[in-house]
């Protein structure tokens, strides 16, 4: 019964001697798992009622009108974002759709439905709504019945409509789809974002429990447990939950990170928290100080994008601090890194410091990201610089040919950390690499960062492109590199 999708068997009808007709998906129906919760009513709640239904998880879920005929059908789909369906409304933050004289909605779907009910009869602007899913929509619920203004609502069915609709008018595009490196600066330029991003822009306060002392003086505290990619690495992640931090603090909230669960491959175990393995609280609170006189506002375990801190900054309530800097790592990690630093660097001067992508990065050639320079172009650069100035040079990569080749040209005088070094296949991207070793997930990133940190403590610095990292190292190394050179080859 999905229209027009040729999906005519994901559904069976059930009809009972006794007149019942009910409708399941043929997983319940072959599983005999059915009952009167195998389908949901065409209703506002409609989304949410399914997402609550214990069948949706097993395919697709059967829509039925008020006299019991099915419409459609819902099926899940991966997402960055996480609803908190018990959240409040009264929370929702508008700030990301206020620059914009209108928002467009394409098609359908749990997210564009909650922004339209929820979101849009306090939103200043139109709306445009966009895609055939909501005219089959429209048919049951009318605009007019569900309290929008006609001129405020405008639905279009082709691309020609949209752009006229859209013409001189400031408008925010989103639609339903996974980015989040690759092409997130063309797709700024063109206001177009997704739907995950969006929703985490305005739904993020709303998930709070209220503290019990005087409102004018209790404490507010702003939870951080977003979801990161696997594949991230840790400057990566920084930089990204830096701006989420940042976002807190500038809505008058004391920012906490607890990023258990994370989905990183720092972790070593399923409940760490991979902030506190390697750094500590900038904010001077923990979990410890959760009280319930205080408000707490929990992120929820989305992922954010690269393009959400872009929106975070635009909304005027962002406070900037940089998190990616040594001024926050642990202990354990301190003392990792002074252990390595009086291996290395113990009684020696003149050191320059090269930093060479390589691994997964020049094999992946993400789109997007900084070209880096090849291991001969670095050593080129060197000599140009004059090879003999240079007392050693000290190698930051996760490249283990990178290594050998710098070997080979450098011999005694080179100097490099003791961290895993790798070789990768074709697309192959480290994250997904698993070594037997314990502890692995705590090795990988205070070998990292004690590569980098050591990097920043050179005397000068060539590095084969912009990366993350470098961030880290300006804020360690605060601008006293004799030599400072960055290789600028474009995007891939």
């Amino acid at each position: 019964f999905y229209r027009g999708g040729g999906h005519g068997d994901d559904v069976c009808k059930l009809a009972f001697a006794d007149g019942r007709v009910w409708y399941a998906n043929k997983g319940d129906a072959l599983g005999h798992t059915v009952g009167d919760d195998c389908f949901v009513s065409l209703q506002r709640d409609l989304f949410k009622n399914a997402y609550r239904n214990r069948h949706i998880n097993g395919g697709p879920l059967p829509v039925v009108d008020a006299v019991g005929n099915p419409v459609y059908i819902i099926k899940y789909a991966a997402s960055y974002y996480n609803h908190y369906y018990p959240g409040d409304q009264d929370r929702i933050d508008l700030a990301v759709l206020e620059p914009y004289d209108c928002i467009y909605l394409n098609e359908l779907n749990e997210y564009s439905h909650l922004i339209l009910t929820e979101c849009a009869g306090r939103y200043h602007g139109s709306v445009i709504l966009g895609g055939h899913t909501w005219a089959e929509y429209l048919e049951y619920f009318s605009l007019a019945n569900m309290g929008f203004d006609a001129k405020k609502v405008l639905y279009v069915h082709t691309s020609e409509e949209l752009s006229r609709a859209a013409e001189g008018k400031n408008v925010l595009y989103i639609s339903a789809f996974f980015s989040d490196a690759a092409g997130s600066a063309d797709r700024r330029r063109k206001n177009l974002y997704s739907y995950d991003e969006i929703m985490w822009m305005l739904y993020c306060f709303t998930a709070c429990i209220h503290g019990t002392s005087d409102a004018a003086t209790r404490k507010k505290f702003f939870i951080i447990y977003t979801r990161v990619s696997r594949a991230l690495g840790l400057f990566a992640i920084c930089a990204r939950l830096q701006g989420v931090y940042s976002y807190a603090l500038g809505k008058g909230y004391i920012p906490v990170f607890h990023m258990v669960s994370s989905g990183s491959f720092y972790c070593d175990s399923e409940e760490e928290d991979i902030w506190e393995k390697f750094f500590v609280q900038p904010s001077g609170y923990g979990m410890e100080d959760m009280t319930p006189e205080s408000d707490v506002v929990y992120s929820g375990s989305s992922y954010v994008t690269i393009n959400c801190v872009e929106l975070m900054k635009k909304t005027g309530s962002y406070e900037p601090v940089n998190l990616v800097t040594d001024q926050y790592l642990n202990k354990r990690v301190k003392d990792y890194i002074e252990a390595e630093r009086i291996r290395l660097f113990s009684g020696k001067t003149d050191i320059l410091g090269l930093l060479v992508r390589g691994t997964d990065f020049t094999h992946a050639r993400p789109a997007g990201h900084a070209i880096q320079a090849t291991p001969e172009q670095m050593i080129e650069k060197v000599s140009e610089y004059g090879e003999n100035r240079f007392d050693y040079i000290y190698l930051a990569t996760e490249d283990a040919d990178i290594l050998e080749r710098m070997k080979q040209e450098y011999g005694d005088r080179l100097l490099y950390t003791n961290q895993k070094r790798y070789r990768v296949q074709g697309t192959e991207w480290l994250g997904t690499i698993k070594n037997d070793r314990k502890d692995d997930g705590w090795l990988r990133g205070v070998e990292y960062l004690a590569s980098v940190t050591l990097l920043a403590e050179c005397d000068s610095m060539i590095a084969s492109g912009n990366c993350n990292a470098l961030n880290y190292v300006s804020s360690v190394n605060q601008d006293r590199f004799e030599i400072n050179y960055i290789f600028q080859l474009g995007v891939y």
